[in-house]
């Protein structure tokens, strides 16, 4: 058992090959219920186990776009295309912080729900004027790796603002994500 989770409840899903597909949905400009309906066609159409979404995907890269509840009907539209195909898919949205801030988030969608994956730690560019996180022009960071829920770890090679590709040892740890499991 990791994490408080039976790995065994998992060992026929994890029979069946991994399939991971990156997607770039066609995105309006903070309409979140258009794109979310947009990432329910693609998580349809590539039938993958695990479907990963651009940063903000949800809202077209809108900085200053109203943070979305994890709760939100909309995101019911993209739980059920997850239900449909048996998905989890991390998807970008801009989610509530402490206060009145908000981040940058990853929210891992399934057919159980919603939940955030991951906040964005590190901004770069216009990020720290419209969102809460680190400024990477005035933080250096000592720690390689970024938590995210359920005890798992992404590493910093993930994160766009660093890196322009994904190595695949870093991903096939990501996609640990599935089940909650520390890989």
């Amino acid at each position: 058992m990791a994490a408080g989770v039976n790995v065994s409840d998992y060992s026929r899903v994890m029979q069946a090959p991994l399939l991971v597909a990156v997607a770039q949905p066609r995105c309006a400009a903070k309409d979140m219920h258009s794109n979310a309906r947009a990432h329910a066609e693609l998580i349809r159409r590539v039938r993958a186990r695990v479907v990963i979404f651009p940063e903000l995907s949800l809202t077209g890269y809108e900085l200053d776009a109203d943070p979305i509840a994890l709760d939100d009907c909309v995101l019911d539209i993209v739980v059920r295309a997850c239900e449909e195909t048996q998905s989890v898919a991390l998807v970008g949205a801009p989610i509530r912080g402490s206060g009145s801030g908000a981040y940058i988030g990853l929210l891992h969608v399934s057919a159980t729900g919603v939940t955030v994956a991951y906040r964005k730690c590190f901004l770069g560019g216009e990020e720290p004027a419209h969102l809460c996180g680190l400024d990477i022009r005035t933080h250096r960071r000592k720690e390689p790796d970024c938590c995210l829920g359920g005890g798992n770890v992404l590493r910093s090679e993930l994160q766009a603002e660093k890196f322009g590709t994904l190595d695949l040892p870093v991903l096939s740890r990501a996609v640990g994500l599935i089940g909650g499991v520390c890989v």
